[in-house]
């Protein structure tokens, strides 16, 4: 089945939601600070010409580590971690979206909220921890982004941390 474009840009701005709002300066869920503006102005020193994607990158990074360490590493993809091809094709979409864009997503903790409702319509309702949303084969599909977004738009709405995943 091939990979609509716009279903891959749609899980390139659910992953930068997600990175933000896990951050410790909204919901905690790990230890970065990268997607504000003190993360960036850090960053513009090392990347003068790429420090909004390094910012994304390094958020991305904590949330990989986190959601690695609940659902384990092997024959499961989730949101910060797929196959390298999928990768590759997330960090090509990433590098090509303007920074204000990605700006405008981490700009306040309802501006990442936002974007997770106009994917996902309503919260799901979903026990904390793990769970399973699809074969590993459905990872840009539109039904997948939905149910990613809603189980994350829940999970930060009750402050309980949930990680889905595909196997």
């Amino acid at each position: 089945m091939e990979t609509s474009l716009e279903n891959v840009r749609d899980t390139a701005d659910l992953r930068i939601a997600v990175a933000f709002l896990g951050e410790k300066s909204q919901y905690a869920w790990w230890g970065t600070s990268f997607l504000n503006e003190m993360g960036w102005r850090y960053l513009e020193r090392l990347f003068p010409r790429t420090s909004t994607l390094a910012s994304v990158e390094s958020a991305v990074e904590g949330a990989k580590i986190a959601h690695d360490e609940r659902i384990g590493k092997g024959k499961v993809a989730h949101l910060f971690r797929f196959a390298p091809e999928t990768e590759q094709r997330l960090h090509a979409i990433l590098r090509d979206t303007p920074p204000d864009h990605i700006r405008a997503i981490c700009a306040s903790k309802q501006s990442g909220l936002d974007i997770l409702t106009g994917f996902a319509g309503k919260a799901a309702k979903v026990a904390p921890g793990p769970i399973q949303i699809g074969p590993l084969d459905a990872v840009f599909r539109r039904e997948s982004i939905t149910k990613m977004a809603a189980a994350y738009l829940a999970a930060f709405q009750t402050g309980q941390p949930v990680f889905p995943y595909f196997s």
